[in-house]
């Protein structure tokens, strides 16, 4: 169910790409400004009438990206910095939109690994057990592709994620 791959996510092909995201649907750290450039509209330019509540996901068009959705996870807030508790609650959301919407494949990369004082481990270790509580429930998505920057991050996230790597 999980494929790790050292790529960009603005170039991976799957049904939807995940966008961690703060309340207000603004990007969460310097990698995922660029996405802002690709969004069907700016993603900035989408109007909402309350702020989104930490743990949730939305689903939009992707624009220009080579993925067809966005999963945008809502992992912090203005007075509520990501933690490890949102992170967990953002991937339940995740897969549990992917399943609603019957997406085969999401990209996505460690939420808030190295940014939000999360470790690459900690990300990843809370990845994998959102999955493990999700898979048995639906079948979608079929296959997460975790799209991480280096070597040394796609070790770790395959040695943690263990029998889940296809």
């Amino acid at each position: 169910m999980i494929r790790v791959v050292v790529d960009d996510l603005t170039t991976v092909r799957v049904d939807a790409i995940v966008r961690p995201a703060s309340t207000k649907l603004k990007p969460v750290s310097p990698p995922f400004e660029d996405l802002e450039d690709l969004g069907a509209t700016s993603f900035s330019q989408i109007k909402i009438e309350t702020e989104l509540a930490i743990g949730s996901a939305v689903v939009t068009e992707a624009g220009s990206l080579a993925a067809n959705m966005v999963i945008h996870a809502i992992i912090e807030g203005d007075s509520e910095p990501a933690s490890a508790n949102s992170v967990r609650r953002a991937m339940d959301s995740i897969l549990h939109r992917a399943s609603a919407w019957q997406m085969t494949t999401v990209g996505l990369p460690l939420l808030q690994a190295g940014f939000g004082g999360i470790s690459t481990e900690k990300a990843a270790r809370l990845m994998v057990s959102a999955v493990r509580s999700h898979e048995s429930t639906t079948g979608f998505p079929k296959e997460l592709v975790v799209v991480v920057s280096s070597d040394h991050d796609k070790a770790i996230v395959e040695q943690i994620s263990g029998d889940l790597i296809e």
